[in-house]
């Protein structure tokens, strides 16, 4: 009887659910963030959530970046076209972030009336770089994911040995990142967490060849699968008794080593999974800019309106607060959408 056999398109069957899970461990991240927040480092509540966040930390993100690089690829290869492209994907991001990023910043910005330049310095990532004002940074991440890709995938599509090329362009993103650091270390703790995640990302790019063209998942892959995670694992370990030089940019590196075999383990496991809990990742991958988007803003309001959101009552009014807003938004946002599409198809 033979083994089946897995291959990268995994990654695509499981993309939505893949990126529900992702979702959802953001969520829990911020709540274990929060315990160190809220409670002193002597106790119990607080050495939990750092031990969790120095250890696993940020994996949602990441497998955001690395899958949507994957998807990326798909609609490039069969709609190849910088204007489409860009229309399409800024279209999808720009206008959530426009209308509930404006919601955000007229609340933020009040002070004895509309300061417009607080607004707009919000609104247009101006404070994300001045002193590092992180509520909404993936939406610049990815936009800027968007603006770069063309060119990670014609210099991957172009390449002889695409692997080195990657390679390549990893390195040199270390490189500046590392410079930013050096030359500039107020600017490089404000936006870290955005130059890190790069190298992810033209992962992704670089994988959405091999889930395209189904390439196996063979033992040699496995095993440096297999050896990666533990080492990633226990240089993430040892971080907690060591204090390291620009630790931001190592844990993201880290979380990037982890997350391909993370996103292929959580695949193995959605083969095997209930159709209502399908339902339930799928419901969070498929309106994650918009639960992410809410959650990051109901998370601020409640933490500055001190409703602390350790406090269980709070933290599942926020979770409902932002699924509601979610759900609200997409079916507003989508409906003329679908009436056009039904218009276009019946005429």
């Amino acid at each position: 009887m033979k083994h089946k056999q897995f291959n990268y398109h995994i990654l695509s069957s499981f993309r939505t659910p893949l990126m529900g899970i992702a979702m959802v461990s953001i969520m829990c991240m911020h709540y274990f963030e929060d315990l160190t927040i809220y409670f002193d480092p002597s106790t119990i509540q607080y050495m939990v959530g750092r031990s969790i966040l120095d250890v696993v930390s940020t994996f949602g993100v990441e497998i955001f970046l690395f899958l949507s690089g994957i998807g990326l690829y798909y609609s490039w290869h069969r709609h190849p076209g910088f204007l489409s492209f860009y229309k399409k994907r800024f279209t999808r991001v720009l206008i959530p972030y426009l209308v509930i990023g404006s919601m955000f910043f007229l609340v933020y910005s009040y002070d004895d009336g509309i300061n417009l330049i607080k607004f707009f310095k919000g609104l247009f990532f101006i404070t994300f770089f001045e002193r590092g004002f992180h509520t909404f940074w993936y939406v610049l991440c990815i936009m800027i994911c968007y603006l770069i890709f063309p060119f990670i995938y014609i210099t991957l599509d172009r390449a002889k040995h695409p692997l080195r090329a990657l390679i390549t362009m990893i390195t040199a993103v270390i490189i500046v990142n590392t410079t930013i650091g050096i030359v500039s270390n107020d600017l490089f703790e404000n936006i870290e967490i955005l130059l890190t995640r790069f190298p992810i990302f033209m992962i992704g790019v670089y994988f959405g060849r091999l889930v395209m063209e189904k390439k196996v998942i063979n033992k040699k892959a496995m095993t440096f699968y297999i050896v990666t995670t533990i080492i990633a694992l226990s240089l993430r370990v040892v971080k907690t008794s060591n204090s390291l030089a620009y630790w931001g940019m190592y844990q993201r590196y880290l979380a990037g080593l982890l997350t391909i075999p993370t996103c292929l383990f959580l695949c193995y496991g959605l083969e095997f999974a209930k159709a209502k809990l399908m339902h339930i990742w799928n419901f969070f991958g498929k309106h994650s800019m918009e639960i992410f988007l809410f959650h990051m803003m109901y998370r601020y309001f409640f933490r500055v309106s001190d409703y602390k959101t350790v406090i269980p009552m709070n933290e599942f009014m926020m979770l409902a607060l932002t699924i509601l807003s979610a759900m609200l938004f997409s079916y507003f946002y989508n409906k003329p959408k679908q009436r056009r599409m039904t218009y276009r198809y019946s005429h």
